[in-house]
């Protein structure tokens, strides 16, 4: 297993934004989702909708870092 990348003081966060095409693979599916939420037949589905946006990011982070632990941006396979 490959090691992190970490910043020079190691408590500092390192940036590893999306590549243009992740990105735009996010975007539709914040579109779509929000439309998802939107349509909730209930308060409480709503809410939990609104939590699931930032959890496909973290999540594409992870497996962006999982398969390549000095990853410099999120690829496209991983936010697809």
């Amino acid at each position: 297993m490959g090691e992190l990348a970490f910043a020079p003081n190691s408590n500092d966060p390192v940036e590893v934004p999306p590549s243009p095409e992740a990105l735009d693979a996010f975007k539709g599916f914040y579109d779509a989702h929000a439309r998802r939420q939107i349509e909730a037949p209930t308060e409480a589905l709503e809410a939990a909708f609104a939590k699931l946006e930032a959890a496909a990011a973290r999540l594409a982070l992870i497996l962006a870092l999982a398969r390549e632990p000095k990853a410099q941006e999120v690829d496209f396979a991983s936010m697809a």
